[in-house]
């Protein structure tokens, strides 16, 4: 048997934007976010040190549940994509995401896009608390787990 499969990005590929600037946006911290996103892109810190620091500036800038859903639906799905997931799925392909966008995010879109699995070999899931305040995130880095943890195929 062969198995056929097409992935896609999720930033700026099966949406128009990214996940991230979004949220930046919303809480008026560009700057800041920028700050720290060169600061790893010119490996002065790894990506572990990124992410709690962008964390933390999402959790002192007051992100919520509703805030990060917010800032989620407001980027708009790239013209035409659940046309081509939906005629390569009619073909016999598995769809799926391969990102190292939050996981929350793209979750939300793979469900209306009805794409069968994800991979990421880092990317974020948020966690909010009954109220709606972000608590706390997990880095997603074991990307065999990750993938068996969310086939759905």
């Amino acid at each position: 048997m062969v198995y056929k499969a097409v992935f896609f990005d999720f930033d700026n590929t099966l949406i128009q934007g990214n996940v991230w600037d979004s949220i930046s946006k919303r809480l008026n911290c560009v700057e800041e976010d920028a700050r720290l996103y060169r600061a790893f892109l010119n490996g002065e810190i790894d990506f572990g040190s990124w992410n709690k620091s962008i964390i933390e500036l999402y959790k002192s800038k007051g992100l919520t549940r509703e805030v990060f859903y917010e800032a989620v639906r407001s980027i708009k799905p790239v013209s035409n994509a659940k046309n081509v997931i939906d005629s390569l799925k009619n073909r016999g392909f598995i769809t799926g995401i391969i990102s190292g966008s939050i996981k929350n995010a793209y979750d939300f879109f793979r469900e209306e896009y009805d794409i069968n699995v994800h991979f990421a070999r880092f990317a974020v899931e948020l966690f909010f608390s009954v109220d709606g305040s972000l608590v706390r995130n997990n880095c997603v880095s074991d990307r065999r787990k990750h993938v068996r943890m969310h086939a759905r195929i």
